[in-house]
């Protein structure tokens, strides 16, 4: 009977042993499922810091190149501002030389000459104003007036006012009617003005050309 319970007892310690084997081995098995799983966990978080870190980065090198392109544009921005600042002071620095020019020309002119050699300058001007209008288009003197307006440094001789009359009649096509006036300002020489059209025979208007022609002759050479 003793005999018979020590191998009860036996019997119940190897399934007790082979029960604690078995939760062993599955605890173990437990133990490495979550280190596995733990290690891929760590490395998904690995895998998530690198993409983010990436990202970022990328986020990084695209806000440095928009800001570098952005202060690349600002500065192109800046100098052509400053450019068209230049160009616009150099215009108006040359045109306010231009006007000195033309003031200091029409001052040695008048220093220069005598009245009556301005008035012999004049007669000279308005036949050349006759042979230019001689020479022009009918076509050209698209007019619907009859009035002529004429200023003049000096008075017009009857001569010159009947061939004024006679060349600008013709091109008009009907008999035109002189509206003359004195302008001093003109230093010698006339301006003829029919509606819109404008012929400047002036000293003054001849003065402004040579002086622009001098400004480009100066700037080619």
């Amino acid at each position: 009977s003793m005999h018979k319970h020590l191998d009860t007892s036996l019997k119940r310690l190897k399934v007790l042993h082979q029960e604690n084997l078995d939760r062993e081995a599955k605890l173990k098995e437990e133990i490495e499922k979550a280190k596995q799983d733990r290690l891929a966990q760590i490395e998904a978080g690995k895998e998530e810091a690198k993409r983010i870190t990436e990202t970022a980065e990328k986020e990084a090198r695209n806000v440095r190149m928009n800001a570098k392109e952005e202060a690349r544009r600002e500065a192109e921005r800046i100098i052509q501002k400053s450019k068209e600042k230049f160009e616009k002071l150099k215009r108006n620095l040359l045109a306010e030389l231009e006007t000195r020019a033309l003031d200091l020309s029409i001052q040695m002119i008048k220093h220069t000459f005598s009245s009556e050699g301005n008035e012999v300058l004049q007669r000279q001007f308005i036949t050349e104003i006759i042979q230019e209008l001689e020479g022009l288009k009918k076509s050209e003197f698209s007019i619907k007036t009859e009035n002529v307006k004429i200023k003049t440094a000096y008075p017009l001789d009857s001569k010159e006012r009947e061939a004024l009359k006679k060349v600008l009649s013709k091109k008009i096509g009907r008999s035109v009617k002189l509206e003359e006036k004195m302008d001093e300002e003109l230093i010698t020489g006339l301006i003829i003005q029919i509606d819109s059209l404008i012929i400047d025979g002036s000293l003054r208007n001849r003065l402004k050309k040579m002086i622009a022609y001098l400004k480009d002759e100066k700037k080619q050479t």
